[in-house]
C-alpha cells in the first residue's frame, strides 16, 4: 500500500533537499499491482531527478486511469527541450554535466516501466519545468511473455 511507502520516501527526499517543497496526491489505500521494490525504485528515481533539477516545487500524483495507473512527477525547474527528451532515456546520458550523478536514473526508470508494458513521457509544463508521465497497465505483463 502506498500509504505506508510514500511518506517515508518523501521524508528522505525532504531531508536531502530541505529547500524544496515536495508534495503528493493519491487516493487513500491505493496499491499498485506491480512489484513494490520496482515501484519504490521508480518513484525514488523520478522524485530525486525532479528535486535535483527543480527550483523549489516537486509534486507526485498517482491515480487510476481508464486502462491502468497514471504516475506524474512535476517540477518547476528549467525543463528540457523536446529534442533532448528521448536522448535522456539512454543509459549514461545527462544534460547537466556539472552536477553529480551517473545518468542512469531515467534509463533505470525506462527499464522498469518497459518490463511492465508501460510507457514514459517527458513533457514541458506550460508554466515551466518538467512533467514526467508514466502509464502502467492494470495487468503487468509477465516475465515469461517477454
Amino acid at each position: 500500500r502506498l500509504d505506508s511507502d510514500i511518506p517515508p520516501l518523501l521524508d528522505v527526499l525532504q531531508r536531502i533537499y530541505p529547500a524544496h517543497q515536495i508534495s503528493s496526491h493519491y487516493p487513500p489505500g491505493l496499491s499498485l499491482p506491480q512489484d513494490r521494490d520496482d515501484m519504490l525504485e521508480l518513484l525514488g528515481n523520478l522524485l530525486d531527478n525532479a528535486c535535483k533539477y527543480g527550483h523549489r516545487q516537486v509534486h507526485l500524483q498517482l491515480q487510476r486511469g481508464t486502462t491502468g495507473w497514471l504516475i506524474s512527477v512535476e517540477d518547476d525547474g528549467p525543463g528540457i527541450a523536446s529534442a533532448d527528451a528521448s536522448h535522456l532515456l539512454q543509459r549514461g546520458t545527462r544534460l547537466d554535466e556539472s552536477g553529480s550523478g551517473s545518468g542512469l536514473g531515467l534509463a533505470i526508470c525506462q527499464d522498469i516501466i518497459n518490463s511492465y508494458g508501460g510507457s514514459l513521457q517527458l513533457r514541458e509544463r506550460p508554466q515551466g519545468g518538467l512533467r514526467v508521465q508514466v502509464e502502467l497497465p492494470d495487468q503487468p505483463i509477465s516475465a515469461d511473455a517477454q
